[in-house]
């Protein structure tokens, strides 16, 4: 592994702490897949450090490798994939079957 203040590692610190914001370009993304796979070493630290569990040592490896502290102030949210449609299509379909039922127990009691 490279020691902590390599220019590699500085670049890939920058990448990583896009990544977790969720502001990395596409261009930026092709760049860090391409440290990730360069060692195996990279692939380890990356996916370490995208663990929910480890934000305070992404923190600190980020803060040690040149991230600007006041970057990592906020903190980060990790990637989320986009929503699944097939999730979102059974939340449409209960949400007008619950106006439905709603709409025929309006009618049952206006009109009864």
């Amino acid at each position: 592994m490279k020691p902590l203040k390599h220019p590699d590692n500085q670049r890939a610190a920058v990448l990583i702490a896009r990544f977790l914001k969720g502001k990395i370009s596409a261009k930026e993304e092709v760049e860090l897949d391409l440290w990730i796979n360069k060692e195996t070493g990279n692939y380890e630290l990356f996916h370490r450090l995208t663990l929910p569990e480890s934000r305070q040592e992404a923190a600190k490896w980020l803060a040690t490798n040149g991230v600007n502290p006041r970057f990592l102030k906020k903190p980060f949210e990790y990637y989320r994939r986009p929503y699944d449609p097939k999730e979102l299509r059974n939340f449409y379909f209960y949400a007008a079957l619950a106006f439905l039922w709603m709409l025929v127990l309006f009618f049952v009691s206006r009109f009864s």
